[in-house]
């Protein structure tokens, strides 16, 4: 599959995958590659369901089979670059720097694809997204491994989204020492201010700056929780 905004870490090998199981691949990420060149040109409330269907050469109709509603082609997303995060920071056994990672990553990302960024900054704000979990099916491995290639131990990298990924990195950084212990959902809260309201200030100037922008700010929230203290 397409999906450049991602990155590939290894050869595509789909040989124990049956037949139905790549097709069902195939529409799903086809619409959502055919989200993310529509984005390129129009907000996601002006593209309509038929255009990425024609796109992604799906009947209009079997739209909803793979998704609920149009924003759920956001949700998708979310969890896919979950997965890239981790297996791009994979090697890291830090829980910090594993969130220096996430976010160093996330900003290259938007300084690269602006108008994702910020279709992504106003998802995540209105979108109820622990309830829509219970409605979008699951990534299947078969998708993982169109998207990133047969990477040894994909099975284990859970599409945790943007949450679930900072809880992570602080229950590592706790349990390794990085941090004292501390009320986490304070922290998370802390720290996830940093991801979406450093990101919001820096929108109008297309991202450009991010991931230092992000790197100052973590040094300053990591230092108020206790780092290194």
């Amino acid at each position: 599959m397409q999906t450049t905004v991602f990155q590939r870490y290894a050869e595509e090998d789909l040989s124990e995958f049956s037949v139905r199981d790549i097709k069902y691949a195939r529409a799903r990420l086809g619409l959502l590659d055919a989200l993310l060149e529509e984005l390129q040109h129009s907000p996601i409330h002006q593209i309509r369901v038929r255009d990425l269907c024609r796109r992604a050469e799906v009947s209009e109709s079997a739209f909803f089979n793979y998704y609920p509603q149009k924003d759920d082609l956001l949700f998708l997303f979310v969890r896919l670059w979950s997965i890239d995060a981790a297996l791009f920071n994979r090697s890291t056994p830090s829980g910090l720097e594993m969130l220096r990672g996430f976010y160093n990553y996330t900003g290259r990302i938007a300084e690269q694809h602006p108008y994702l960024m910020k279709e992504l900054l106003s998802y995540q704000a209105r979108a109820d997204i622990p309830g829509r979990a219970q409605f979008v099916p699951p990534l299947r491995p078969c998708e993982k491994v169109m998207v990133f290639g047969r990477v040894p131990g994909m099975e284990d990298i859970s599409d945790l989204g943007i949450r679930g990924l900072i809880q992570l990195g602080l229950t590592d950084a706790i349990r390794q020492g990085e941090l004292p212990a501390m009320d986490l959902e304070q922290a998370m809260i802390s720290v996830g201010s940093v991801f979406f309201g450093v990101a919001g200030l820096l929108a109008s100037r297309d991202f450009q700056g991010l991931p230092e922008a992000y790197a100052r700010s973590l040094r300053i929230v990591f230092s108020g929780l206790g780092a290194g203290s």
